[in-house]
């Protein structure tokens, strides 16, 4: 499953973002013990070249199996984000040339050596949390969830 929505420097989705990353922790993390609440957008080089990150603009949040009416799913979730380097506050630039609304409607994803994203903690802090490696290298997209959130402006 991959989670979409806006996504960008703060011009384009403004000082708080939609909630993806709350999402895809929660749907991951149903024990409130290993919900974490705060997660970047902004980050350094070497936090986006790192292997969590794997210079690529996509979080793989884990896996995680649901159960409805006796039938077990499994999910694999991915979250489509877009990067913003610290220094330049602009999107970190990539092999690829997509924008993110085209990026994150591809149904075929790929990232060698990719981690699992657990919090922005372990971007610092790496041998404090579990190494999980990505299951997958080419992943295929079968289910894409749009996350919107609505304000209503009063004047």
């Amino acid at each position: 499953m991959s989670v979409v929505g806006l996504s960008g420097p703060e011009n384009v989705k403004g000082a708080v973002g939609v909630g993806k990353s709350c999402l895809c922790n929660r749907f991951i993390n149903a024990v409130a013990d290993r919900y974490h609440p705060e997660h970047i957008s902004v980050l350094s080089q070497t936090d986006f070249a790192g292997r969590v990150i794997n210079n690529d603009h996509f979080l793989y949040w884990g896996e995680t199996t649901k159960t409805d009416e006796g039938n077990n799913f499994t999910f694999q979730v991915i979250e489509q984000t877009e990067f913003i380097d610290d220094v330049s506050f602009q999107s970190f630039k990539t092999g690829r040339t997509d924008n993110y609304y085209k990026r994150s409607t591809q149904v075929k994803v790929q990232s060698a050596e990719k981690l699992m994203y657990i919090c922005k903690d372990q971007l610092g802090m790496k041998q404090l949390f579990a190494i999980t490696r990505v299951s997958f290298h080419k992943f295929t997209c079968n289910n894409t969830f749009s996350h919107y959130v609505y304000k209503l402006i009063t004047w």
